[in-house]
């Protein structure tokens, strides 16, 4: 109920990505403030199908941190680590790369989120150069600006406004998990932020102030936290409207970041939200 207001080669892209759907077979509404760990469905189960193939058989740069489609009926996919940015037609097959790995212009560092914009444009979000660059359809590199921030997740807003999940660090923003972002200010700037009913930033433990983003049906956003088994229902003024919680004895609250190691290993998180 708190909220802070502020108003290349075609070689090189060789790629075996797969896209699935996923069914939840039968499904049952969420009308309940706590989940119970009890099985209410011992039946249901997850259905995965394998839709469509992209690219040729052989090595990614890495897992893909995001894979978008446009417009166009293209599937654009970044990877979070020194790499051009790749595109595939509506078959599956390679249509072309989006720049290269380095630091320059129309370079990538970790390119880790997309975002379909005007004019059949993709803003590629890029945190390790602390930029986002906006790539025309033509798959060149237009206009840059710089981040206020690192982002992970984007949900848009009332035009040129978007809703970015991640971390801001300024007094005002810092600790609140959504920000909300003019995109066509350069560098980008933030309106306000909110998200948590009090802000916390630790930077020994980054995740407590983490969230996964995603629109609701209901109205407004879903937020789910990572180290606990958590999600809220939020409206795009910056007010808490539901929350749900479970506390199944497996996940422990909060939980650590941790990879693990070779003896222990990675204690649960919360990794998505669709």
């Amino acid at each position: 109920m708190t909220r802070k207001s502020g108003r290349n080669s075609r070689q090189s892209a060789r790629s075996a990505i797969v896209l699935v759907t996923m069914h939840l077979l039968p499904a049952s509404s969420l009308a309940q403030a706590t989940i119970p760990d009890s099985l209410t469905c011992p039946q249901c189960r997850i259905q995965a199908e394998v839709r469509m193939r992209l690219g040729d058989e052989g090595g990614v740069p890495g897992p893909p941190a995001q894979i978008l489609l446009d417009s166009r009926g293209r599937r654009w996919v970044a990877f979070a680590v020194p790499a051009p940015v790749v595109v595939f037609d509506s078959t599956g097959a390679l249509l072309g790369i989006v720049g290269r790995a380095g630091d320059g212009p129309s370079e990538f560092r970790s390119p880790n989120m997309l975002l379909n914009w005007r004019g059949d444009s993709i803003a590629v979000f890029d945190p390790g150069l602390g930029r986002v660059s906006f790539v025309g359809p033509d798959l060149v590199v237009g206009r840059t600006a710089r981040l206020p921030g690192s982002f992970r997740e984007a949900v848009p807003d009332d035009f040129p406004e978007v809703l970015l999940s991640g971390r801001v660090p300024t007094p005002e923003s810092l600790g609140y998990p959504i920000h909300r972002v003019d995109m066509d200010a350069s560098p980008l700037r933030v309106l306000d932020s909110f998200g948590a009913e009090r802000p916390i930033y630790l930077p020994t433990h980054p995740e407590i102030s983490v969230r996964h983003v995603s629109p609701a049906a209901a109205g407004g956003l879903w937020l789910s936290h990572l180290a606990e088994y958590r999600w809220e229902r939020w409206s795009r003024e910056g007010l808490m409207l539901e929350r749900f919680a479970r506390s199944p004895e497996w996940f422990s609250s909060p939980s650590s970041w941790s990879m693990g190691n070779h003896d222990t290993p990675p204690p649960p998180m919360l990794d998505g939200m669709f």
